[in-house]
């Protein structure tokens, strides 16, 4: 019978990767296709032509699977001084071991614990643990279970709520605004908020500019398309998207006069219904869509000092909006200092020697 040739396609870049110990190698595989035998295969070869096992880190995500793959590096060495060769390490030992790979081997596999096999988070904290002076650090410093310190902070967060709802709690305070508004939502868009101001702590949102008062340059803009289309005789479209803007101005006009109540500008945030704007958010539909959807026909949308006085418009509106949302979500913000403060605190206080 015919032998069957079953050699990998990659096998000359798996064989590459478990013998060419002086380059930067970079693999990339799906899931079940080797990686960690691979890895493994790597590291035995490499103590085999005789490098230390304390100078060989093996890194990966997963406490998990860091075990996984200690336990195969050992179950490899031990199957090679038994006279064997693992399937995945056939094509680099043809031969099997040379009587110096197999003297490396003997003289290593007693200090496979040398070895360092640990996830990312567990070899920042070895070179902590031993360079953690030179660096500025507490060599005390100890990693926080993700999971503890999830649930810790979770813990202060519904504290937090709950201080914020109080009954003699201020009606502007932007807490009680959102649990008002919108009650149903308002936990999740505090938790998220909350837990990317934890994430990045020293994030901060971007501020609207001092003293701008884009309320007056929209009422401005729209002004100035209304004179336009009033002095042409414009089609009924055309007075259609006036009096849809006009409306607006109505209620936009001079909602940054009296200070940025937290309230009024979430309540601006829906600015009712109105044929000018997309299907959802705050978007104000181009001049060509507003027109055909006011009942103009498609090569019929008017003189070209229309588009650019409602594309003006335009503009200035995306500039209120976005003032309007920059300060919403600078409020919001500044409210959680507060509870990051107190995590921060309780977190040192229960490990006093974590970073």
């Amino acid at each position: 019978m015919e032998r069957l040739d079953m050699t990998l396609v990659d096998q000359d870049a798996r064989c590459r990767a478990m013998s060419d110990f002086s380059s930067i190698l970079l693999v990339e595989a799906a899931a079940g296709t080797g990686k960690t035998s691979l890895m493994a295969g790597r590291v035995a070869m490499m103590l085999a032509a005789g490098h230390h096992p304390g100078d060989i880190a093996a890194i990966t995500f997963t406490e998990l699977a860091a075990s996984q793959l200690a336990r195969r590096i050992r179950e490899t060495i031990d199957t090679l001084l038994l006279g064997d060769v693992p399937a995945f390490l056939q094509a680099v030992l043809p031969q099997g071991l040379s009587e110096q790979q197999r003297n490396a081997l003997v003289a290593f596999s007693p200090r496979l614990d040398e070895l360092t096999a640990t996830t990312i988070h567990g070899f920042c904290q070895t070179i902590i643990r031993s360079h953690g002076v030179q660096a500025g650090l507490d060599p005390g410093a100890r990693v926080v279970d993700a999971t503890v310190a999830d649930n810790l902070f979770m813990a202060e967060l519904s504290t937090w709520f709950s201080q914020r709802l109080a009954a003699d709690a201020a009606e502007d305070d932007p807490i009680v605004v959102l649990a008002e508004e919108i009650p149903l939502q308002v936990v999740d868009l505090i938790r998220e908020l909350a837990s990317l101001r934890r994430k990045h702590p020293d994030a901060q949102p971007i501020p609207p500019s001092s003293g701008a008062r884009p309320d007056i340059d929209f009422v401005q803009a729209v002004d100035d398309f209304d004179r336009w289309q009033a002095s042409i005789d414009p089609d009924k479209w055309l007075s259609d998207i006036a009096q849809e803007l006009r409306r607006l101005v109505e209620r936009y006009q001079g909602c940054l006069a009296d200070g940025e109540d937290f309230g009024a500008l979430w309540r601006l945030c829906d600015p009712g219904t109105g044929r000018l704007f997309e299907r959802k958010g705050l978007q104000l539909k181009t001049y060509d869509e507003a027109a055909r959807g006011l009942g103009a026909h498609r090569n019929e949308v008017g003189p070209n000092d229309g588009r650019v006085l409602y594309e003006a418009v335009v503009v200035c509106w995306n500039e209120l909006v976005g003032h309007i949302a920059s300060t919403l979500v600078c409020s919001l913000s500044a409210s959680l200092d507060h509870l990051l403060e107190s995590y921060q605190g309780a977190e040192q206080e229960l490990f006093p020697q974590t970073r």
